[in-house]
């Protein structure tokens, strides 16, 4: 597949948007959050429609240029270290437990079966084994990058806060369901803008 120039183009504008919703994000308040999850899903929609490659030079232009121009350097660590590596992550995650889907898990329309006997709309035994291990290893990307991340800061950001035991499964179960909310916003941004890029 060639890397056309309206595809460099697109990169470049999917990059400038990038920056600026983190640029944006250093000082508006109560925005950090999702427009962390905005500028990683670019990240995602570039990894997925282009290549890992492409992804991966996405990220680093785009870390680069937010250090450089973003006033608050904090505020964007979330992004480096979490949202958008995950985003780069899940798409050669997904292309590795892919390759199971029965052949009628798109809703095929016509016959009740496929030809290996199957139903339509419902993923084989097989398929269905390799979703699961597809979040387990998306869920080890997100846990592994946001890990990475805290080890490195959160002594500096944690030091004086003791927590009760209770508290660490309740940030556990929150660290999946955020991880569960962001997989989902990945795919449905991909949908909706990727497809018009690719």
């Amino acid at each position: 597949m060639g890397f056309s120039a309206k595809r460099i183009a697109m990169c470049g504008v999917l990059l400038a948007v990038s920056i600026t919703v983190l640029y944006f994000a250093s000082f508006v308040p109560n925005v950090e959050s999702t427009a962390m999850a905005v500028a990683g899903a670019l990240v995602y929609i570039v990894s997925a429609r282009f290549s890992l490659g492409v992804g991966a030079v996405f990220y680093v232009a785009s870390v680069l240029l937010a250090l450089l121009v973003v006033p608050m350097k904090l505020a964007i660590l979330p992004y480096i270290f979490s949202f958008a590596p995950y985003g780069l992550l899940k798409s050669p995650i997904e292309r590795l437990t892919d390759g199971g889907r029965g052949a009628g898990s798109r809703g095929g329309r016509g016959d009740a079966t496929d030809a290996g006997g199957t139903v339509p709309g419902v993923p084989r035994p097989k398929g269905i084994a390799l979703n699961i291990a597809g979040y387990l290893l998306k869920a080890l990307a997100f846990a592994a990058t946001t890990g990475a991340g805290l080890l490195i800061f959160g002594a500096g950001f944690f030091s004086g806060m003791r927590m009760p035991e209770f508290a660490v499964p309740l940030l556990v179960i929150g660290a999946l369901a955020l991880f569960l909310l962001y997989d989902r916003i990945l795919s449905l941004a991909d949908a909706v803008i990727g497809r018009r890029i690719g």
